[in-house]
């Protein structure tokens, strides 16, 4: 019999990190004969079987149980060969279940198990390894693109994976050109309804059979590191898939969890059950040792924060009469404290929707740990200010100067995300009103914005191109309309701002800090008009100004702090990017005269529906 008392001690106290060591398909030598050591956790389970290709799929190998971990050795297993338990409740159930711990997937609507190996993958990457564990990302520039793999530049086509070496290659490539930093991947763990995104996950240690093998997304990430490009991965861990093979009962009683989460129709997981604990912890752990992933957005944090998410109601309270999941938070604090221990420079970074304190406040301040929140505030406002007409932001001006209210409550990331453009919400250029013209004026205008305000930057791919048609999960993203000079134009627009937010220390080094952002004129909102100064740790600041009305500013006076010569380093009206060519030519010397309560000012040309940027030389 093997000896799991210490495995099997650490799992049921919630302090397992590396799970996926014990159990799965791990090769092993045994009695001198080289075979895979199975195992799996169903302690409910009257009994386990394993069926597969090497025994052609018999319903009679059992598996030996020790305090309920199932397991057995195969001479017969091979790498890249199939397989499933099946599990007998006490009921007499027999149900075919996928391996929680497989490495590998098969693409569906198949659903077994695959015997892989993501643990001899030879590594190149060790000198960004090092250089990512001394980065301060508060004070660095994050720019991220989201992708998902399977529809950036193709799509599953006859049931195969996708080529993720050549579609690798050209985002690595591309990524670079752009002057983002960091890639982050919408889910690649293995999931059955290619409708959810991957956001309904059935293998939490599984990359999917969209992708193929495991070196292949391997190869795909030692490649960005050696092109200086950080990855991070979209993980789920507050809910599961429903599917049968999944985990869902899966010894016949709820091993994960049984509330039903009303929101996608999943299940939740039941964090107050330290195995669940382990299970997730050491799912983390696996994509960051194994893959060497950069960092972690976890998904759907607001329901895991709230017993009653998703409801109208108010049924559940916890034990100190409060609606916060205790249990949730603990584990999520756990996740945090872990991932930044054991891996040095891992970002971690929480899709948050509510207005829960703290979210990135350290665990010893009692602070849910992580490094970022997504800012679905700011999103939202932005957005809905952008979609007005010129005659009607006069009234909407505050959605505008709202967030510097609550700017340095977080450390944030501002998103533009795929979930702004799915489900008739429409592309972002469709967002915005008005003819072609004014639409491209005006995403340029709140791309800059974007770009200029307090905050980590994230956008899905498809933006920059400014794509007409919303995302859909079968079609690549239109690369085409890049044979467009009004799309070409806009993708360079972006590529040049991408390119100064790196550059630009004003831009990153101080997001929080009460000096790295001043407004210098918010309140004008009959002309629509606001400005604002950032600033870099020594003090070199960078002049903001928006014009979102449909007039043109003549000898437009705004307050400067410093005294000397300005120059306009962007400005989105320009005529290479298909605006009318009004702009600041020339150097613009400051006047003795003050405004907006600063000492000093400059009289510039604003440009309708138009975003500029001044450096003082």
């Amino acid at each position: 019999m093997h000896d799991f008392s210490d495995v099997i001690y650490l799992y049921k106290k919630g302090c397992e990190l590396n799970a996926y060591l014990h159990f799965g398909a791990h090769f092993k030598t045994a009695d001198e004969k080289d075979g895979i050591f199975f195992s799996v956790y169903a302690p409910s389970a009257e009994c386990v079987y394993l069926s597969g290709d090497f025994n052609d799929w018999s319903e009679n190998c059992e598996m030996e149980n020790f305090q309920g971990i199932w397991y057995i050795f195969s001479k017969d297993a091979k790498l890249g060969q199939c397989y499933k338990y099946i599990v007998k409740d006490k009921n007499q159930k027999i149900t075919y279940k996928a391996d929680p711990y497989a490495f590998s997937s098969q693409l569906r609507p198949n659903t077994a198990s695959v015997i892989a190996d993501p643990f001899s993958f030879r590594w190149t990457d060790s000198g960004w390894l090092e250089k990512r564990s001394d980065i301060d990302w508060q004070s660095s520039p994050i720019n991220i693109y989201e992708v998902q793999l399977s529809s950036w530049d193709s799509v599953i086509e006859d049931n195969s994976p996708i080529d993720l070496d050549k579609t690798g290659k050209k985002l690595v490539e591309y990524a670079k050109s752009m002057h983002y930093t960091h890639i982050e991947l919408m889910p690649v763990t293995e999931y059955p309804l290619d409708g959810s995104w991957g956001y309904q996950t059935t293998g939490y240690f599984s990359l999917s059979g969209r992708y193929g093998k495991p070196e292949s997304l391997q190869r795909f990430i030692d490649l960005c590191h050696n092109n200086e490009l950080g990855v991070i991965l979209d993980w789920v861990p507050g809910h599961f898939c429903p599917d049968e093979h999944g985990l869902i009962n899966f010894d016949g009683t709820h091993v994960y969890g049984e509330e039903f989460h009303p929101h996608w129709g999943t299940y939740k997981f039941d964090f107050a059950k330290k195995e669940v604990n382990s299970f997730l912890l050491s799912s983390a752990v696996f994509w960051a040792r194994q893959y060497h992933i950069d960092g972690i957005r976890m998904d759907g944090v607001t329901s895991m924060l709230y017993l009653n998410y998703g409801t109208d109601s108010v049924e559940k309270r916890n034990a100190f009469g409060g609606e916060d999941d205790l249990y949730a938070k603990d584990f999520i604090k756990k996740f945090n404290d872990t991932m930044h221990k054991e891996f040095p420079g891992f970002i971690t970074c929480a899709e948050e929707s509510s207005s829960y304190q703290g979210v990135t406040a350290p665990t010893y301040l009692n602070g849910l740990g992580f490094d970022f929140k997504w800012n679905m505030g700011w999103m939202n406002d932005t957005l809905d200010y952008f979609s007005y007409t010129p005659q009607n932001k006069k009234s909407e001006h505050n959605k505008i100067t709202f967030s510097s209210v609550y700017m340095r409550d977080e450390n944030f990331i501002l998103p533009f995300s795929h979930d702004e453009v799915v489900h008739g919400k429409k592309h972002l250029p469709d967002k915005l009103p008005g003819n072609d013209f004014e639409k491209f004026a005006l995403l340029r205008t709140l791309v800059t914005y974007q770009m200029l305000h307090p905050g980590k930057k994230l956008n899905f791919m498809g933006n920059e191109i400014a794509q007409r048609m919303e995302w859909r999960y079968y079609e690549p993203i239109e690369w085409f309309m890049l044979k467009y000079p009004i799309h070409d134009s806009f993708h360079e627009y972006v590529r040049n701002l991408n390119r100064i937010y790196t550059s630009e220390p004003a831009l990153f080094e101080m997001d929080r800090d009460i000096y790295g952002f001043e407004w210098i004129d918010g309140d004008n909102s009959e002309q629509s008009v606001f400005s604002f100064v950032r600033r870099a740790k020594n003090g070199s600041e960078l002049i903001a100004v928006f014009n979102m009305s449909d007039t043109n500013y003549s000898n437009f006076r705004i307050g400067v702090p410093q005294n000397g010569h300005y120059e306009e380093i962007v400005c989105s009206n320009m005529d290479v990017y298909n605006g009318t060519g009004l702009h600041n030519k020339n150097e613009i010397i400051t006047d003795n005269i003050s405004c907006h309560g600063k000492a000093y000012s400059i009289v510039i040309e604003v440009p309708a529906l138009s975003a500029m940027v001044f450096r003082n030389r």
